[in-house]
Formats: C-alpha cells, structure tokens, sequence
C-alpha cells in the first residue's frame, strides 16, 4: 500500500504517435502519470500507481499498437501485454485485543489475544511493538515492570492470531493500565501497514485498548469493621451483624464468624451482600434454651483456610478481627420438648440393624421407652442409652424379618416428657417422627420341581428351578447334586430372571426311590440385596436305571418208563 512502480514501454524501433490514450488499463488494477519519451525516440516510461484496498493477483498493462507508428508511417498491429504482476494494497486492520482477566492479584499471569483482519508478517510484529502504559494518561509507565510484564508472543494460526502472556508485578497496587501496539512497525507479507491506530496526528495509527483496561492489585482484603444492630439479644429476638471490607471479597462465609459465646450466643443465618461483596449482613437468632450471656464478642477468622479472597485472587492474611459486642438473656424462655429423630441408616435390608438418635431441644425428665412409637415401624427398638447432656438418646433397631415397606417411621410421644428446667410448665405436646425409612427384609426363595418324578434308563427330564422374585447371581455352581444320581444340564433363564431350567439325566445303574436336586441360596440376592439363607430341595424322585438281561431256562425231554439214560445231547457226535 502507498507503493509505486516505473513502468518501461520498449517499441523495437523509433515510433512516433505514442501516448497516454494508447495504454489499456481495464486489467491494470492503478493508474499511470508521467509519461515521458527517452533520447532514444523508443523507450517511454511512466509511473504507476496502484488501486487502494485492492487485492488480485493477475494484472496487466497494455498497449493498443494500432496508433503507434514507425518512420516510414507505418502503423503497428493488435496490441503488446506485460507480465502478470500482483496488486495488494489491501491494509491489515487491528480487528481486537482481548485479556483474559483485567483484575490480577501480586504475580498473577492471564493470557491477552491480539487479532487482526489477515495474516501479518511474523518477522515484523514482536514484543518492541507492544507496551503497557497508562490507560489514562497514555504515558508508558511500565519501566522496570511497574504496571507489569509482557512475554511468550506467539502467532496460533500463521499470523492471525497472536497471545501473548501478562504477568502482574510482585506489588503496587495500578488501577488503570492497558496494552498499546505500535502499527506503525507491523506489515502483511506485501509490506501493507497495519491500520486501526486511535491516536491524533500519527497516521501509521497507534492502537491503545482503553477498552481492555486492567488492574494490578497485590494488596489482601482486609476487615474495615463488625457492627451489630442491637447489644441486648433476648428470648425468641434476632439482631443483625454488618461486616464491612475494604474491598470486595469472595469466599466469605457463615463458618468464618464466630461468637465468643458458643452456642449460647444464638445462631447465624442468612448471609448476604447487596453492593458485590465488600458488606456483608447476617442475621444472628436467639438461643432456644436458657442462658444468659455478657458481652459476647465477634470475630472473623481470615486466612488460607478460611477461602477469603479479593476479586484480584488476593488471600485474606492470618488472623482475626473483632468487635461487634453483644448480651443475651434467654432466661425467661418457656421451652416446650421437641424431638428429632435419624436413623444412621435409613435403607434396611435382611440381616442389617441401625442406630436411632433421639436428640430433645433441651434437656428432659420422664422419657422412657414406652414414649417410643413403633406402630409403623416394621421393627423393635433395643434398650435407650442416655447421653450425658441429658438430650440425647440412641438405641439399636432391628428391623422385622420378610418385610417389604419403603415407607416406615419411629415417632416419639412428647407428652410423658417434660423440660427438666421447669418440668411444671413445659409438658410436651403431639409426637415428633422420624423421617420415612424403607425396609427390605425379604430373601428369596425357590420352589424346585422335576417334569418326571420317576426316571427309568435312558430317560431324562427338566428340572425348574422357580425363585420367588427376580434373582440375580444364581449358577450352576449353587445347584447341589450330592443326592441328585443324575447330572444337570446347562442352566436357562426366562425373560423375567425368576425361573431357570435344565435337563437333569439320571446315572446308569442306579435304583433308588430318594433322590433330591437341592439349591445352596447363599449365592443368590434379590434386587434389594438381601441375599437367600440355607437350601431348598426338590420333592423326592425315583430312579431306576438297572439294565434287565436276558435268561433262559432248558429242559430235557421227560425219560420213558424204565430208561435210567437220558437222551443223547444235541451236541454229542452220535446225535442223528
């Protein structure tokens, strides 16, 4: 872009009639100027200057030889052609540049990326054409990487796309910072200069991204103040707790503000910040027992594993700040029992127990294991066990045997139990139950059956194995055949997993009127996990296999009257 070019006319011998009117430039792709004769009467040159904005690669000048001629007045014929050349006047425009994260912390890197509208010459863009500077200002202040460092530039995609690493400096906090790129050094691989430049005066352009400001903060957030709304907490009150920061923060939570009074300096809840994270509300609840309390002190506990952090990533320092203080006096608290009631296992199958807790909101007279409601339980409760709080009970449940229930409850009757402070006026009311629980207690069974109850030689029959539910894990390795004399084929299952059969053949030689297939159901569950117990046994069948061999019996002819001989042998040689 801007460039020109000589372009050299040469005729084969002196012409005369020659001018600006006799060049085509429909294909040129620029304009000529200057055109003007050698000594020689056959040379002309002219300069050219070519289109802006404009990108093809095939152009020509051309020459109309009909008006051109010779000394002898001779005109020329059709018309003479240059070479191809190329035209690319087309500038590259800074289309974006984009940080990743404009709020960086003490040493923090995020990556910024440098587009442009084609393809740059990766020899002329490199980390001298770039600076951070004064997004304000537009003073280069980054001397000594005061505003921070740029390294690692790198083209992604043949010259296009460019990133490069930002890395904030190690302190000093610098609100107003921003990358400028000096075009004026940049080309494309035609030597057309980058364009897109803001600032007045420079016609080269000097692109500065007041757009893409960043920050530098390596300062950590620290605690301003702890307010409340109120120094008197009574029965059944709330006040609330203003935590002020001097910036913005993250990761602040209700398990980062403690009471000096424990427990009985009330109970926390709802969290919440409407100006992004610099104050923060709490609402702190009156205990729900009796106490009283003098000047219980907040605090908030800040450090790494406390997760506070600034919008830059700064963590909060090691340590605390306090204030805030407060009384509570709940002395006068009427407090009627409640209970709440867990299982620490709340899916029971065959064989399994679990542990009932029974915690009461304060401590309590009179509760026995006759309180204990277990009508829609599907199971016993095992002997109570107090706590030493005098609140908390547990026992063990077992749950009842072939039981299928998804829906179960332990309640508690509350009105043999009274508050143990002021039994008289606190007598419970209602029930407490527990949340819903299943019970799966039912293991399965099968029934097996033979077609055939009494098997002869060569006779073979199915047995059916039929399980009471769906199975799962039954093979032929649970079949037990120690009483069976016969062998079982392969095993198949139906569509529903409840039934299998198999061709039993009994042994050969074999007489026997008591013989049974037998199932080991150690080896099976159901779909609850509840796994089979013992064996099952088919009904007992016969079998008679013993092979029947021929005999014969021979007799001689009966002797006539007198005759101590019997008859000659058939096989005797004198037999006629």
């Amino acid at each position: 872009m801007g460039a020109h070019a000589i372009v050299t006319f040469q005729f084969n011998e002196v012409v005369t009639g020659f001018d600006a009117a006799d060049i085509v430039l429909t294909s040129g792709n620029g304009t000529l100027s200057d055109l003007a004769v050698g000594a020689d009467g056959k040379t002309w040159t002219a300069t050219f200057t070519p289109t802006a904005n404009t990108e093809v690669a095939n152009n020509t000048v051309r020459v109309d030889l009909a008006g051109v001629r010779n000394a002898a007045g001779v005109a020329g014929v059709g018309s003479a052609s240059s070479a191809n050349y190329v035209v690319d006047t087309v500038r590259p425009m800074l289309r974006s540049l984009v940080i990743d994260d404009r709020l960086l912390a003490a040493h923090e890197e995020t990556t910024v990326t440098i587009t442009f509208s084609q393809a740059i010459d990766t020899s002329s863009f490199t980390l001298d054409d770039l600076e951070i500077i004064d997004s304000l200002t537009q003073r280069n202040q980054s001397i000594n990487g005061l505003r921070g460092t740029l390294s690692n530039l790198r083209t992604t995609d043949g010259g296009t796309t460019w990133k490069l690493t930002l890395r904030s400096p190690s302190a000093d906090n610098m609100p107003d910072n921003c990358i400028a790129i000096k075009l004026r050094d940049i080309s494309d691989a035609a030597g057309n200069t980058v364009g897109g430049g803001n600032v007045p005066g420079d016609p080269a352009g000097t692109y500065i991204a007041n757009d893409q400001a960043y920050a530098n903060d390596s300062s950590p957030p620290q605690v301003n103040g702890i307010a409340v709304s109120s120094h008197n907490l009574r029965s059944n009150g709330t006040l609330t707790i203003t935590v002020t920061f001097n910036e913005p923060v993250t990761g602040f939570g209700l398990d980062d503000i403690y009471s000096s009074a424990g427990a009985s300096g009330g109970t926390m809840s709802g969290l919440n910040s409407t100006d992004g994270g610099k104050i923060w509300s709490i609402t702190l609840s009156a205990p729900t027992f009796r106490t009283s309390v003098t000047w219980a002190k907040l605090s908030v506990v800040m450090g790494a594993a406390h997760g506070i952090r600034d919008l830059a990533g700064n963590m909060s320092r090691e340590g605390g700040f306090h204030g805030g203080y407060y009384n509570v006096d709940t002395r006068d608290l009427v407090i009627s029992p409640t209970a709440t009631i867990t299982l620490a296992d709340n899916r029971l199958m065959a064989g399994e127990t679990t542990t009932v807790t029974i915690v009461f909101n304060d401590r309590v007279n009179g509760f026995t294991a006759d309180d204990v409601i277990l009508t829609n339980a599907n199971g016993t409760l095992g002997p109570l066990t107090a706590n030493a709080d005098g609140k908390t009970w547990t026992a063990t449940f077992t749950p009842t045997a072939n039981v299928h229930s998804a829906s179960n409850t332990i309640g508690v009757n509350l009105f043999g139990v009274t508050d143990a402070v002021n039994p008289a006026d606190t007598i419970g009311s209602g029930q407490a139950s527990s949340a819903s629980y299943s019970v799966s207690t039912v293991r399965p069974g099968v029934t097996i059956a033979l077609d055939s109850t009494s098997l002869t030689m060569r006779q073979t029959t199915t047995v059916r194995f039929a399980f009471s539910e769906e199975v799962m894990g039954f093979s032929a390795q649970d079949v037990v055949l120690s009483d069976a004399r016969g062998t079982l084929g392969p095993l198949t299952a139906d569509a529903y997993g409840k039934t299998w059969t198999a061709t039993f053949t009994p042994t050969a030689n074999t007489a026997n009127a008591s013989n049974t297939v037998r199932v080991n159901l150690a080896g099976v569950s159901n779909a609850a996990g509840n796994t089979g117990e013992g064996t099952a046994s088919s009904a007992d069948y016969a079998i008679d296999t013993t092979a029947m061999r021929p005999t014969a019996t021979i007799r001689w002819p009966t002797p006539t009257s007198g005759s101590t001989k019997p008859p000659p042998s058939p096989l005797s040689s004198t037999a006629k």
